[in-house]
C-alpha cells in the first residue's frame, strides 16, 4: 500500500511539471494581437467569431455618465434595433484592429451596445462618442480589455439613434 502512495506521489509530481513547462496558453500583447494557441488575431471579429452573426442589438444610453460612480449607469435610455445597417456599422466597426489593455481607459463610457443573435445575448460593447476626451468602443475578452477606435460612420449612428431612444 505504501509504494502505490508513493507512485502515485511520483506520476502526479512530474505530470505537474510536465504542464508548468509549456507555459499559459493565452497572452495578451499590446500591440493590438492576441496570441491563443498560436493563432493571431488582427480584428474583433477574429478574436470573437459569434459577433459575425449578430442579428439584432439594444443600445443603451446613460442619463449621466460622468456623474455618481457607484450609480451612474442606473438611469439609462435604450434603443432595441434590427436595423441592418446599424448592425453592419458596428461589425465594420469591430474588424479593425485593436488595441489591448489590462484596465479600462480612465474614462468613462456613454453607454453599451448589448449585441444578440437569435435573442440569446452574444457580447456587451461599450461606447463613448465623446471624442474631444474620450472616443472608443470596446469590449472585454478574457479579462482584458480590447478598445477599437471609434469609426465616424459608427459616431454619428449612436449620435442619431439617441434621439429616438426611450426610458425603461
Amino acid at each position: 500500500m505504501r509504494y502505490l502512495v508513493v507512485i502515485t506521489c511520483i506520476i502526479l509530481f512530474t505530470r505537474c511539471n510536465n504542464n508548468a513547462d509549456k507555459g499559459p496558453t493565452s497572452t495578451i500583447k499590446t500591440d493590438s494581437t492576441v496570441r491563443d494557441n498560436n493563432s493571431v488575431y488582427k480584428s474583433g471579429i477574429d478574436i470573437e467569431p459569434s459577433l459575425r452573426f449578430i442579428d439584432s442589438l439594444e443600445v443603451i444610453y446613460y442619463d449621466n455618465p460622468d456623474g455618481d460612480s457607484l450609480r451612474y449607469s442606473r438611469f439609462y435610455q435604450y434603443l432595441p434595433s434590427n436595423d441592418s445597417s446599424l448592425i453592419r456599422t458596428i461589425h465594420s466597426n469591430l474588424e479593425q484592429a485593436f488595441e489591448t489593455r489590462n484596465s479600462p481607459m480612465n474614462c468613462r463610457s456613454e453607454g453599451k451596445i448589448y449585441l444578440y443573435r437569435e435573442l440569446e445575448p452574444v457580447k456587451t460593447v461599450y461606447f463613448s462618442t465623446r471624442c474631444d476626451t474620450c472616443c472608443y468602443i470596446y469590449f472585454i475578452k478574457d479579462g482584458a480589455f480590447l478598445y477599437f477606435p471609434l469609426s465616424d460612420n459608427l459616431k454619428r449612428s449612436l449620435k442619431e439613434n439617441k434621439a429616438n431612444s426611450k426610458r425603461p
